[in-house]
């Protein structure tokens, strides 16, 4: 029998525990009152062993210390003596978990002499992280280029307070918001002028976000001015294109050959109908920009897309893939709001898209089957190096593709390849070893009732 007092503010006891202990198979009374806990047992054979007589159970309450101390220890009527060695608790808050490091990053970048510059600072993913405000100084060469000012239009700092210290050479910037900042971009846009040619790099002195915490990581990066002889603009050219309801989906970004253009980086920002689709991430995978740093900012109805390479973009085709999902029925136009390379050289033209989200048939033991074999055309067409041919069959048939210069010289043939009556049957042309020009193909589908054939056009741009 004994008692054993604490501090009900630190934690309660009101309970026992006998599994595994010296009272497993013995009669247990528990008398619990704030602040005290009673606890009697009794066998009908003696104790025997050393070890936990008995486990007390409750709950820890507010961090604190509380002393556990008996008040009185009795075995049977007095006999054998009984002392009890107090002993304590102590309840403390467990550490916040570890937060991850919030990395800034400053672009490999080109420009002309005497011209304005706007220098895009990306953060990573700083959504859940607790960030209030930052605080980073870049360092550069003002023979090269001056910083003084900055942009937050369209970025996460759009609606925070910014305090800008630029002195000869350096950059200060502080920015404040009253809820955290969130997602991952562009940050904020360092604004100036170029001067003579050259080339600066862009260093982080210091990267500090709250008083410390989470930890800042500057990633550093470089500009060149450089005199460039004009060159033709660049087009960026955004699909035409469909899906049904509630799929992924993937919009190529395409362009025309950026080689020899000095082009280092790339800010565009696309607009959409977000009853339609949804549009919150990209994949370079197989792209110009597979080796490129990339950042993703979204919003409702708008995705902004920053790339930039150490060395200048190469090639043409597709550039980036906008990714997302496909929502209800219906058509968004694909709308390029901003578009700029380097820091406006060279010029960039944007053609616009757009998406059908229709609802498809469920199966095709469902569909209604076309009647012959419908060309559907090719899309994109325009292409720059590839191109799928589209088309109806009315019943399952070995299909191949001739194309054909505007002489009528067979410039390729594509191996016969079988498919499955339906709608929507599609041929991808990869035209890389062709020149530019336009061509005309030759669809032939041999079936088990015969053999239909059907022609088109189609433009490519080296």
């Amino acid at each position: 029998d004994f008692t054993v007092t604490y501090d009900p503010a630190v934690l309660t006891l009101d309970n026992v525990d006998t599994a595994g202990t010296l009272s497993e198979d013995a009669v247990v009374t528990v008398d619990a009152t704030l602040g005290s806990i009673n606890v009697s047992g009794v066998k009908t054979t003696d104790f025997a062993g050393s070890g936990v007589l008995i486990n007390l159970t409750g709950t820890s309450s507010d961090a604190g210390n509380s002393d556990l101390t008996f008040t009185s220890v009795t075995f049977n009527s007095g006999a054998p003596n009984g002392i009890g060695v107090d002993g304590s608790i102590l309840v403390v808050s467990p550490p916040p978990p570890p937060v991850e490091d919030v990395t800034l990053t400053l672009p490999v970048t080109g420009t002309e002499p005497h011209g304005p510059i706007a220098l895009p600072v990306l953060t990573s993913d700083i959504a859940g992280k607790g960030v209030l405000s930052y605080d980073f100084t870049v360092t550069y060469d003002p023979a090269v280029i001056t910083l003084d000012g900055v942009d937050t239009v369209g970025t996460l700092s759009e609606d925070a307070v910014i305090t800008v210290d630029a002195t000869l050479g350096r950059i200060n910037i502080v920015g404040v918001r009253a809820t955290d900042f969130a997602g991952s971009g562009v940050l904020i846009y360092l604004t100036g002028t170029s001067g003579n040619t050259g080339e600066s790099d862009l260093t982080f002195t210091s990267v500090t976000f709250n008083d410390g915490a989470p930890n800042g990581i500057g990633v550093d990066g470089s500009i060149l001015v450089s005199t460039a002889q004009p060159v033709d603009p660049v087009t960026l050219r955004l699909p035409i294109t469909g899906s049904e309801p509630g799929v992924q989906i993937s919009l190529p970004v395409l362009t025309r050959d950026i080689a020899g253009k000095g082009v280092l980086s790339y800010d565009f920002t696309v607009a959409y109908d977000p009853a339609v689709i949804t549009l919150d991430s990209v994949n370079t995978v197989g792209t110009l920009s597979e080796d490129a740093t990339v950042a993703v900012d979204t919003t409702g109805g708008r995705i902004h897309v920053v790339g930039f390479r150490s060395a200048a973009f190469s090639g043409s085709g597709v550039l980036i893939y906008l990714t997302g999902t496909a929502s209800d029925a219906g058509s968004s136009d694909l709308t390029f709001t901003s578009m700029t390379l380097n820091n406006g050289s060279p010029d960039v033209i944007g053609i616009d898209g757009n998406i059908q989200i229709t609802v498809g048939v469920a199966n095709e033991d469902e569909m209604t089957l076309p009647g012959a074999l419908v060309l559907r055309g090719n899309y994109p067409n325009p292409f720059y190096s590839s191109t799928t041919v589209s088309f109806d069959l009315p019943q399952a048939a070995e299909v191949s593709i001739q194309v054909f210069d505007m002489l009528g010289r067979q410039v390729m043939a594509l191996p016969s390849t079988a498919f499955q009556a339906g709608p929507e049957r599609g041929v991808r042309i990869d035209a890389t070893s062709l020149s530019s020009g336009t061509y005309l193909y030759r669809v032939t589908a041999t079936s088990s009732t015969g053999t239909q054939i059907t022609s088109g056009r189609m433009s490519l741009i080296n």
